[in-house]
């Protein structure tokens, strides 16, 4: 990897001074661009989950459960343990804070050219949620780009002028309100005043720390200490709230959907219906009142992997429209907190190549957050099989870790940029992360075609490994690809398309030459050549 930023992601003119337009690839920050592609990853094997399994109709869904979803399958659990440590939520969470690094990025940008940028910002973010709509609807349900569009929206109304310590503080808090509201919420005895006491707390230890000028780092021990209250009044002398349905129930609800596929029908109120369903039998079934958990979840199956076409987007419709509603009650929240936290690292300087901030945040984020996780996974693992009262806490120790490790990863790859170290594998991640929007969709778009009706139809059939497996597939594939791409054209597809629309005239798509002052026609190609050959490793 070079050090020098002037040449780490590559070489278009520069937008001239006072011009709003897109960014130039030379203004572009090589780390952060290879955490946006390891981000794609861990997010790519999370979606599988849900991807492959039902996830919607019942609440008794296995997609993310230990439990193993074909015949005879063995390590599922493994499968999980692992995934679910490492993966589950964390990867989420570094986009989501890669999302206020690049806000407060385009923030920066638009005041140093002295140009207005709300029309501009506005344009994107509804761009963005045109996007989010056509990949829930088509690929997976549960998008989060519209989620973006609408907390990117209300954010950037609110929060484009707070100074940095206000960003981190708003951040931190509402972070830990979502935290301490799943810690409640969860429990056996959930109350308004219960789920307003800790934010309250923490917002007057906020403004007393501001008068007395605490430090920041006093401040968010203040603030960790109050949830640790929280999660110690949880546990102190209360009965918890047991889990819905236990580890085997949720196995045998498995089960009897991969049987009923194997069988190749099953039955609704004394009829037998053929599997996969066609558009008449899928309308009796859905007339039908109180369908069980293991028919809803065979119906889902069978849409998923056979359709019909109407009945599949109008799944997709439903569950993007009942995210929405998860977001004004917990999910727009949290994402508001991560972009706070992510624009105030960025408003610090804490992320520029020569910052000091990438090595305790490697240590703190991972030593603290790893074992964190590990516990989480252990809470919930055990609340499955045995009667204990620890089910509440997994739950919100495992978002707590999220955040963490996110901040612990950032660090990490931060200090893996100025080394050499497998530099085919960070030059990898940096084209992936270039085209993040066009890969997040493409993704999505790779994994719907193994798994539902209009491509393979193999939703169900493959084991959670098998499954992760493919996932390993997709992603070296779009690697390759986007490493060719980018040797010939400036942005990903859908970038050029974002681009485009928000500035309202058609980005410039295909690279252009590197001619250096005084150079010959000849000197001028050789180094356009070896600026390719550069990308292709940065």
């Amino acid at each position: 990897m070079a050090s020098n930023p002037s040449a780490q992601a590559g070489s278009s003119p520069p937008i001239k001074s006072g011009h709003m337009g897109p960014v130039a690839a030379a203004g572009r920050l090589v780390h952060l661009d290879m955490l946006r592609g390891l981000a794609l990853f861990g997010i790519l094997l999370i979606n599988a989950e849900q991807m492959f399994q039902p996830f919607f109709f019942s609440d008794l869904d296995y997609a993310n459960a230990p439990v193993g979803v074909v015949p005879g399958e063995t390590g599922a659990v493994w499968n999980w343990a692992i995934l679910h440590t490492l993966f589950d939520t964390k990867f989420i969470t570094l986009f989501s804070l890669l999302f206020g690094i690049g806000f407060a990025l385009q923030i920066e940008r638009a005041q140093s050219r002295a140009q207005p940028f709300t029309g501009i910002y506005m344009r994107r973010m509804f761009v963005l949620a045109l996007f989010g709509i056509f990949h829930a609807i088509l690929f997976y349900p549960a998008d989060v780009l519209v989620n973006y569009a609408v907390t990117g929206t209300v954010f950037f109304l609110l929060a484009r002028n707070w100074t940095p310590a206000m960003l981190f503080q708003v951040g931190v808090i509402l972070f830990l309100t979502t935290v301490s509201a799943l810690l409640i919420l969860n429990g056996p005895e959930p109350s308004i005043v219960a789920l307003l006491a800790a934010p309250s707390i923490m917002i007057v230890v906020a403004i007393l720390g501001s008068r007395l000028k605490w430090p920041m780092w006093v401040r968010c021990l203040a603030f960790l200490t109050v949830i640790g209250a929280t999660f110690a009044m949880q546990v102190n002398g209360r009965p918890d709230a047991p889990p819905e349905h236990s580890l085997s129930e949720i196995q045998e609800t498995a089960n009897a959907v991969s049987s009923a596929f194997a069988k190749g029908s099953f039955e609704v109120e004394g009829v037998e219906y053929p599997l996969p369903l066609d558009a008449a039998a899928l309308d009796k079934i859905m007339s039908v009142e109180g369908l069980n958990a293991t028919q809803s979840n065979i119906v889902e199956q069978s849409i998923m992997r056979a359709g019909p076409p109407s009945a599949y987007f109008e799944r997709g419709l439903s569950a993007l429209a009942a995210f929405q509603v998860f977001g004004v009650l917990y999910l727009y929240w949290r994402s508001f907190a991560l972009f706070a936290i992510g624009a105030a690292f960025m408003k610090w300087g804490l992320l520029k190549n020569d910052s000091n901030f990438a090595k305790p945040a490697m240590i703190l984020g991972l030593g603290i957050g790893l074992p964190l996780a590990l516990l989480a996974t252990w809470m919930q693992f055990s609340s499955l099989t045995a009667d204990n009262s620890i089910y509440s806490l997994g739950e919100p120790v495992h978002s707590l870790s999220s955040l963490l490790i996110a901040v612990g990863i950032v660090g990490l790859v931060s200090l893996w940029s100025r080394t050499k170290v497998m530099a085919w594998l960070a030059g990898g991640l940096s084209h992936l992360g270039r085209m993040a929007l066009t890969n997040y969709i493409a993704q999505s778009a790779a994994l719907a075609y193994v798994s539902a009706w209009y491509g393979l139809g193999l939703a169900g059939s493959l084991t959670r490994w098998e499954q992760s497996f493919v996932c390993v597939g997709i992603f070296t594939a779009l690697a390759l690809v986007s490493r060719a791409w980018l040797l010939i054209f400036e942005y990903g597809p859908l970038e050029w398309v974002w681009r485009s629309l928000t500035y309202g005239r058609f980005a410039q798509l295909r690279r252009q030459p590197v001619v250096a002052s005084g150079s010959t026609g000849h000197s001028s190609e050789r180094q356009t050549r070896q600026t390719g050959r550069f990308r292709a490793r940065s």
